[in-house]
């Protein structure tokens, strides 16, 4: 990075607008790669300016990076603000990339409905002229439509570019569409998946120098660790144990070959503190989580998607206080982006919130059953998973004990696949208490729990028949490191043989 600095800083003049755009370009991916993501918004805004009247698409290109900086920004909507006040009087021609900038701006200045629509139309866009651009560049322009909440969608468009990313050795831009990848799969409850694509991630983040994708994988695995009831606290608080129970940590408790799993990188502070509000409410401890997700809903960062989507969190926590305005300031909040969107599961998260705000029992049993409708096949199990044990606690405390049991029962089983420790203990108490004796946890015949995250992608990519070789290709390993790794599973996995990999569940 100081190298690509230096060259950059021994260019003279320039007055081509490509070459004041791709220098403006690098040295703000310097600025934002050292976190002073607001220095390279600056950068990118004002070369914009130089560059627009003559050259309205690389103004457009310059825009939208700036709108991707806002995003990092101490204090995005401000950022946001300021960026569409320095550029109100640029002709972009009509340029789509300006429309997708245009998006991103909006849903950072609150404007849900109107974000939403400019990034659906740009998000279809990057799509049909996917073929036209770099890899680089459809790294940088694919997954804005996760603002909607389209993560299956999303997920296998980042499927694609990864093996792309691999396929053509681009070892620079894997760690940003790792990152990518590892949260779709937390948002889509693949809990084991994600904790293995975003300790790959860091892994090569802190190998390329990308301290900035480092911190937000971090955040990712802090994330992971509160769900299986860890008290986050960044590298010093999580990396001593393997986890609950010693290896409960989604594919094991430690990183690969035994190595701390943050590598000494603090989470991204916005994750960490969802982090803290999620152990929080999964152990119910509602008046500390209600201080969280207050924090988190109602400061600078208030517009960022981990705060949209802690805002049903916050109505939780807040009910459980009996602070009902509060929960209701926070539904109010969430349902306007929840419809901008049109995504089943927010709308079934949407119902959630009113039913725990419902004051008649009548109106609350109808909301918690329209929730579970919308929830069918939505792809977010954790959120139905939650919806149930709220609609299982509602109806134990109404007396209805066997249809509580069915609602908690169903709950615990979603949160022990994914896994989600600290909530599954919380739907066991339930179930306990509504009359029931759920078996204590299975994790100890968890074969993939055992296993290390490099260990689990190894021997899930060998039970498909790939050669060491191959795999060592795939995983930027050696067939040595491969076979070290296959070896080291073997044994955890009660298997003598990469031939009887395929008959194990590795899910």
């Amino acid at each position: 990075m100081e190298l690509a600095g230096a060259l950059a800083d021994e260019v003279g003049q320039v007055s081509s607008p490509l070459t004041l755009a791709r220098l403006a370009s690098v040295r703000a991916a310097l600025e934002h790669g050292q976190g002073r993501a607001e220095s390279a918004r600056l950068l990118l805004v004002d070369a914009a300016s130089d560059v627009t009247a003559r050259h309205p698409a690389t103004g457009a290109w310059l825009l939208f990076e700036s709108a991707v900086m806002a995003w990092d920004a101490p204090d995005p909507a401000a950022a946001a603000r300021d960026t569409r006040a320095r550029t109100a009087g640029l002709d972009f021609g009509g340029d789509p990339v300006h429309r997708g900038a245009a998006g991103v701006l909006d849903t950072l200045v609150g404007d849900a409905a109107g974000g939403a629509a400019a990034v659906r139309e740009f998000a279809a866009y990057v799509v049909e002229t996917r073929k036209e651009r770099s890899l680089a560049e459809q790294v940088r322009l694919h997954g804005w439509d996760m603002l909607l909440g389209e993560y299956r969608t999303v997920h296998d468009e980042a499927v694609a570019l990864e093996r792309e990313c691999r396929a053509e050795g681009a070892v620079g831009v894997l760690p940003r569409v790792l990152l990518r990848l590892a949260r779709l799969r937390l948002f889509l409850g693949r809990h084991r998946d994600a904790y293995t694509t975003a300790v790959e991630g860091l892994e090569i983040a802190c190998d390329t120098g990308q301290r900035h994708l480092a911190t937000m994988l971090s955040g990712v695995l802090v994330v992971l660790a509160a769900l299986q009831g860890e008290e986050p606290g960044g590298p010093e608080g999580l990396a001593g144990a393997d986890g609950p129970g010693g290896g409960d940590r989604p594919g094991g408790g430690r990183g690969t070959a035994g190595r701390d799993p943050y590598l000494g990188v603090a989470p991204i502070p916005i994750w960490l503190a969802r982090a803290h509000g999620l152990l929080d409410l999964g152990l119910g401890r509602y008046d500390r989580a209600l201080r969280r997700f207050a924090g988190l809903t109602g400061g600078p960062q208030r517009h960022l998607m981990v705060s949209v989507h802690s805002l049903p969190d916050q109505v939780e926590a807040a009910v459980r206080t009996d602070r009902a305005a509060e929960a209701g300031r926070a539904a109010d909040r969430f349902t306007p982006w929840a419809r901008a969107t049109g995504t089943a599961w927010a709308g079934a998260v949407e119902l959630r919130c009113r039913a725990l705000l419902a004051a008649d029992g009548a109106a609350a049993e109808e909301l918690y059953e329209r929730a579970l409708a919308a929830h069918e096949g939505d792809g977010r199990p954790f959120e139905e998973a939650r919806t149930r044990l709220l609609y299982g606690e509602w109806l134990r405390r109404a007396k209805r004990r066997a249809a509580a049991r069915e609602e908690l029962t169903t709950a615990l089983a979603s949160f022990e696949r994914m896994p989600a420790a600290a909530w599954a203990d919380r739907a066991r108490t339930e179930l306990r208490a509504a009359g029931a004796s759920p078996a204590a946890s299975a994790t100890g015949t968890d074969l993939v729990g055992r296993l290390t995250a490099q260990e689990l992608r190894v021997v899930r990519l060998a039970a498909t028949g790939l050669s060491n070789r191959d795999i060592g290709a795939r995983l930027f390993l050696s067939p040595r490191t491969v076979g070290y790794h296959l070896s080291n599973a073997y044994p955890k996995l009660g298997v003598a043989s990469r031939a009887a990999l395929g008959a194990l569940d590795l899910g």
